[in-house]
């Protein structure tokens, strides 16, 4: 199986994941994203990504996640240690480039990455 492909191990899915996660994880305040993470006991990193019908229609919303998991992909082998996180995209995003996200994903990277 190809390495780069997001397995459901490495998805946040349940409700109650989403809810742990926010109300123990520390969060990350950036223009276009919140990022809420957690250490886990797991063997490697989950992602969630939450993005509001606020944002746009489901075309803009499916290719706003599609960005940020390919960035996660790519880079989770680049990550230390295993963390849940959850990526909410704000309302603001659709007035930016989506090179300002990946900018602020890779600011993220940085922070827990080394």
């Amino acid at each position: 199986m190809n390495p780069q492909v997001l397995k459901k191990e490495d998805k946040l899915r349940k409700r109650y994941e989403f809810i742990t996660l926010s109300e123990f994880g520390e969060k990350k305040f950036y223009k276009n994203i919140i990022i809420i993470y957690r250490k886990n006991d797991l063997s490697n990193s989950r992602i969630g990504i939450t993005v509001s019908k606020k944002v746009g229609n489901a075309v803009v919303r499916n290719k706003i996640k599609r960005i940020i998991r390919e960035f996660f992909r790519k880079s989770r082998m680049l990550y230390n240690n295993n963390y849940d996180i959850n990526i909410i995209v704000r309302k603001k995003i659709k007035n930016c480039d989506h090179s300002d996200l990946k900018k602020e994903l890779e600011l993220f990277q940085i922070k827990i990455g080394k």
